[in-house]
């Protein structure tokens, strides 16, 4: 869960179990390999490994935290690429040469309210 109790494993505060559902916590075997950049890997390396129609998740600063948590969720338009020159999109300023990759948000709209 992406609430913010949660996002500090603090489970028992969770502000979504009217729509998640109780927090289960349990352990699970680590993946020897899932096929994606490992953490460690060059951002370069893993901008590679981005393509059109990848789900992705990213965690945002606190400030930034809504509805959605510490995890907001992005659906890629295409593969990733280098700036060819300085650009500003949505009044943030991206420069030559920046790795980027376009996407469309996720946000969660609560059908009680």
């Amino acid at each position: 869960c992406p609430c913010a109790p949660c996002c500090r494993l603090d489970f028992a505060r969770c502000e979504m179990t009217d729509v998640f559902g109780k927090v289960k916590v349990s352990n699970v075997v680590r993946a020897t390999s899932t096929g994606l950049p490992s953490q460690t890997a060059s951002l370069q390396e893993f901008a590679g490994g981005l393509d059109k129609d990848t789900l992705v998740a990213f965690r945002v600063e606190s400030d930034q935290h809504t509805i959605e948590g510490c995890v907001w969720l992005a659906l890629l338009d295409g593969k990733a690429f280098a700036l060819e020159q300085d650009e500003l999109h949505a009044g943030q300023h991206f420069q030559k040469d920046w790795t980027v990759v376009l996407g469309h948000w996720f946000s969660l709209a609560r059908t009680d309210a």
